[in-house]
């Protein structure tokens, strides 16, 4: 006599048949639309430097952290070589900013950012912005 659960399970088994025809063409179209957004996003210029500039975000958060940690100035260097830039970003076209100061919290000039800016970078590129400039107040 056979134990009940293994009938049901023996019945179960030869019942079960596998996909059918139009499960397997659904599970094709959501892997093919999946497969081209991919191809896509990859193919955005735009994409390279959005993930660029999230990257250097998460960067300067990591060196804020652990300046907090320390408490003490971290200085975050940025390394201006094909090897090291991933995003192919061409430094001759690229902007920074420094911090211009606020009177009203009593905040002064960056000028050490300033200063570090110039070793690598024109004046004319170098742009002032106030707080409200500032993307980590948005």
């Amino acid at each position: 006599m056979q134990n009940p659960c293994v009938k049901c399970f023996l019945q179960n088994c030869k019942s079960n048949r596998g996909f059918t025809l139009v499960e397997m063409l659904v599970v094709m179209v959501i892997v093919g639309i999946l497969a081209i957004g991919v191809v896509f996003m990859f193919a955005d210029p735009t994409a390279k430097v959005k993930a660029a500039a999230f990257e250097m975000r998460g960067d300067l958060n990591l060196a804020r952290a652990e300046a907090v940690r320390r408490n003490d100035n971290i200085l975050v260097d940025f390394v201006f070589t094909a090897e090291a830039d991933c995003s192919k970003i061409d430094k001759d076209s690229l902007y920074v900013t420094v911090f211009e100061g606020d009177k009203s919290d009593k905040l002064g000039f960056d000028q050490e950012a300033q200063n570090y800016w110039l070793k690598h970078i024109p004046a004319e590129r170098i742009l002032k912005g106030n707080k409200k400039d500032n993307f980590w107040e948005m």
